[in-house]
């Protein structure tokens, strides 16, 4: 029931019987648990079966949420910590896959720069505009619709600018640059390569238990 809590319990009762002295505490054993004449069975084990009964209790408004929003977390954690600690492994790998291979030339650098740039203001004219209609009040379903397309937007033209600085390493220490960016994508592979056998073994181990 909604807001309930059902506890399965037992009745016990035994008759009265004098206690060992203290010298005698010694005397319990996981064979003679109980005072005689009863040493191998306590009241909890020689008790009739219509002894077992359930309370219920009412539980209160905040322990009910509380204990609604665990359940509710537990099994979204278990399923999207599954999907992600699966996913990480092969996410690793796919970027050492779409890495750069070698270093662009200038005239290159300024031509994807140009048109990173020519992005870069259509975002700030579409964000500027989303800016006014919010200033209005017209603030509907399509605005929101249009927002999140912005930010889409904005996190793919950073992606792109982190990748184009990849590839076109500038300062006095282009070449060590260069040379770290290619360490880092051979040391994702290498994570991504352990990664997907820990899974693969964590899941064998899960079979076989649950088989077993």
């Amino acid at each position: 029931l909604i807001g309930k809590v059902d506890f399965t319990v037992r009745h016990l009762s035994s008759s009265v019987q004098a206690f060992p002295n203290p010298n005698q505490f010694g005397a319990f054993t996981s064979g003679q648990p109980c005072i005689a004449p009863l040493t191998r069975q306590c009241s909890a084990n020689t008790a009739p079966p219509n002894s077992q009964t359930t309370w219920t209790m009412r539980a209160t408004f905040p322990e009910y949420v509380v204990a609604l929003a665990t359940i509710v977390g537990s099994v979204l954690f278990t399923i999207f910590g599954g999907v992600g600690i699966a996913c990480l492994p092969l996410s690793l790998i796919f970027s050492f896959v779409r890495r750069p291979k070698a270093v662009i030339t200038r005239s290159q650098y300024i031509k994807e720069a140009t048109e990173l740039g020519k992005k870069a203001k259509e975002l700030k004219k579409a964000a500027e505009a989303l800016h006014q209609e919010e200033r209005s009040g017209n603030k509907g379903r399509k605005w929101r619709k249009n927002v999140k397309a912005v930010e889409k937007e904005l996190l793919l033209l950073e992606n792109d600018m982190n990748a184009l600085e990849e590839m076109y390493p500038q300062g006095e220490k282009a070449e060590a640059t260069w040379a770290f960016t290619v360490l880092a994508y051979i040391g994702k592979l290498i994570f991504g390569i352990v990664g997907v056998n820990c899974i693969d073994c964590l899941g064998c181990t899960y079979y076989h238990i649950l088989v077993g």
